[in-house]
């Protein structure tokens, strides 16, 4: 790490005004490597949505922040569900949900200023289908498709410090097919300042 950016993570530290440990940090890796001592972190998933009915969302996305040494990026999981009488193309399927390298993701702060972040590389959903015999022996035949695509996004020391100064309201995930609008839960909208201070 140079001395400027150093100076940078330094300020970002003390403009949060919290440590990772401080701010009740839960990761689903946090480990130093004992012969290279390269220090790996990554923030468990937090829904950044309300799941509450369930039955009428079809993108349910989800903040990770994952740091290697000082390298980071936010991960953004997508969960997507398809409720179908018929089971669906497999073209279709394929084709559901790609986002490809560069692809945007603005993210609109509490100030209504905007960060926007270039996907690494492409990604495209994972997908599953069953049928969905939960209705009983007398309900109409359904076909449940659930996927999930986690997208890479990279943190230079500019965005983590904006993300970890101030909350989160939205978020737009541009792919393939369309854009995608989520405006984050009010219990959520510190979940990435949260996720970007356990990094720093």
């Amino acid at each position: 790490m140079n001395m400027a950016r150093g100076l940078l993570l330094v300020i970002a530290a003390l403009l949060v005004g919290q440590t990772a440990s401080a701010a009740g940090c839960k990761y689903q890796k946090n480990e130093t490597d004992k012969f290279t001592k390269v220090l790996t972190r990554w923030t468990k998933w937090n829904p950044v949505m309300s799941t509450w009915h369930l039955s009428k969302i079809h993108h349910i996305p989800y903040v990770s922040v994952y740091s290697v040494d000082d390298d980071a990026q936010l991960l953004l999981k997508i969960e997507t569900l398809i409720q179908e009488k018929y089971p669906p193309d497999e073209l279709y399927l394929e084709e559901y949900l790609v986002v490809s390298e560069g692809a945007p993701l603005q993210i609109v702060m509490q100030d209504e200023t905007t960060i926007e972040l270039a996907a690494l590389k492409k990604v495209r959903a994972i997908t599953r289908t069953q049928e969905d015999i939960s209705g009983g022996p007398d309900s109409d035949t359904m076909f449940r498709t659930t996927g999930t695509a986690i997208i890479h996004y990279p943190l230079d020391d500019a965005a983590k410090i904006a993300l970890a100064g101030q909350s989160v309201r939205s978020i737009s995930m541009t792919t393939d097919n369309s854009n995608f609008d989520f405006e984050i839960h009010k219990k959520s909208v510190d979940d990435f300042a949260a996720a970007v201070k356990c990094i720093l």
